[in-house]
């Protein structure tokens, strides 16, 4: 169980806007322990490609790209529509999913 291993301090959300960028076929990590929580300011970009595949995937280069360029209004990725085909459909963050993993 997560809330046996994580200390509680590493359990709340942080304080700056944050986007966690995720894909199902991951291979390595369980996608479900990589979403953010349903709270604002933070984001799950789902993108696809491999584990290590995600240093070297355009659509994530992309992403990171738009939030480091971000101006002190944070908004929640929106992907120009010539790339969208690039993301899948976002997933919330589910506590009895993420649990369940």
């Amino acid at each position: 169980m997560v809330e046996n291993r994580v200390p509680s301090w590493a359990r709340e959300p942080i304080a700056v806007p944050s986007t966690s960028i995720y894909t199902k076929s991951d291979g390595v990590v369980n996608w479900h322990q990589c979403l953010n929580r349903d709270l604002p300011q933070l984001e799950n970009v789902e993108v696809y490609g491999s584990h290590c595949g995600l240093g070297f995937n355009p659509a994530v280069t992309f992403v990171i790209a738009d939030r480091l360029a971000q101006t002190p209004n944070w908004q929640p990725f929106k992907p120009p529509l010539a790339l969208r085909r690039l993301y899948p459909t976002p997933v919330d963050f589910d506590t009895r999913l993420a649990r369940a993993a």
